[in-house]
């Protein structure tokens, strides 16, 4: 083998244990703990409405608005985006809301928000304590929380709720129903 493949194999060993490092710094390796969990409900949230590609600009241009308007006490309450599913909903896009879990109602909304409730008592929630980059697909998380609700005799409504911590856990509630 000559010097030059050496050299390669080498380097390529070393990237791909960095990247193997990384993954399981980032979390990559972490469960996804499900349960059954009573919440003090209605949410009431104020956000904005998005429908699109999640993709979109405005959608990461919402997010860091609503956390930094957490973190500057303006809005006290989570950072949250409620998923709604729907038949209508295009292939490939979404149809949201970008919004604060609401600890108090403030006394000032601006004019491009709205108030909104949700009313849940009973959810089925999965704890995520992942980076963003090697977090699974929602649609595979969504799929385990419907196929762990069920088993346990419920029916879920057609939303989804995400809950995002400073720590940078998220929670993803979906509200059921017996």
């Amino acid at each position: 083998m000559s010097k030059k493949k050496k050299i390669i194999i080498g380097a390529v060993a070393v990237i791909m244990l960095s990247l193997a490092g990384l993954y399981v710094y980032l979390g990559g390796l972490n469960t996804i703990d499900i349960s059954i969990q009573n919440v003090q409900g209605p949410y009431r949230i104020v956000g904005v409405d998005f429908e699109g590609r999640p993709t979109d600009k405005r959608v990461r241009e919402y997010f860091f608005d609503f956390r930094e308007r957490i973190e500057k006490g303006e809005l006290k309450g989570r950072l949250t985006m409620v998923y709604f599913r729907d038949a209508e909903t295009k292939r490939n896009e979404v149809k949201l809301f970008m919004c604060v879990i609401l600890d108090e109602i403030p006394a000032e909304i601006p004019d491009e928000f709205r108030i909104m409730g949700v009313e849940v008592s009973e959810v089925v929630e999965a704890r995520l304590e992942v980076h963003n980059i090697v977090m699974p697909s929602p649609e595979s998380i969504e799929e385990r929380m419907i196929a762990f609700a069920q088993n346990a005799g419920y029916t879920h409504q057609p939303i989804s709720i995400e809950i995002y911590s400073p720590d940078n856990s998220v929670r993803v509630h979906i509200p059921l129903e017996r």
